[in-house]
């Protein structure tokens, strides 16, 4: 028989674990067909997102200044997180960086078209879930994820 505190243990870590973090490449998903053209636009269609951990839009930025985090709490018990970079580090090394601080029982999905940065990022398999292409997030995953569609069965 197993101790019960162990049982809770694991029960706690399932829990955590079926919640996912998405990075998504902000510039990235702007610059393709179909997808919004402004980032205000970008962010109040992601403000609806149900049943994840966290979505953090990383964006470029060619000024010198320090980066920028704008922490936005949802409705929904979702944390809608900006960053705008500075033009030292790129949105790319950004997701690198946060994957590589993430905690081993951490899910973590990446909205980019970037190739290299999808070969890089999927090397960390038990982190990274998958890399997910822009448009397909955004036909796709997007109306399941703010609970539009129901998910096939």
């Amino acid at each position: 028989m197993r101790c019960p505190m162990a049982l809770l243990l694991e029960m706690a870590l399932a829990l955590q674990r079926e919640r996912t973090t998405w990075y998504i490449d902000g510039h990235n998903l702007l610059g393709h067909k179909g997808t919004p053209r402004s980032v205000e636009a970008l962010i109040q269609a992601l403000e609806p997102i149900q049943g994840v951990e966290k979505i953090a839009l990383i964006l470029d930025s060619k000024l010198e200044t320090d980066p920028l985090i704008q922490i936005q709490p949802c409705d929904n018990n979702v944390v809608l997180e900006t960053v705008t970079l500075s033009r030292d580090i790129s949105a790319d090394d950004y997701i690198r960086q946060q994957i590589h601080e993430a905690l081993p029982h951490t899910r973590i999905q990446v909205v980019t078209a970037d190739r290299d940065l999808r070969r890089q990022v999927l090397q960390t398999k038990p982190v990274v879930r998958g890399v997910v292409n822009p448009v397909t997030f955004w036909r796709r995953y997007l109306p399941r994820l703010c609970g539009y569609k129901k998910p096939k069965q």
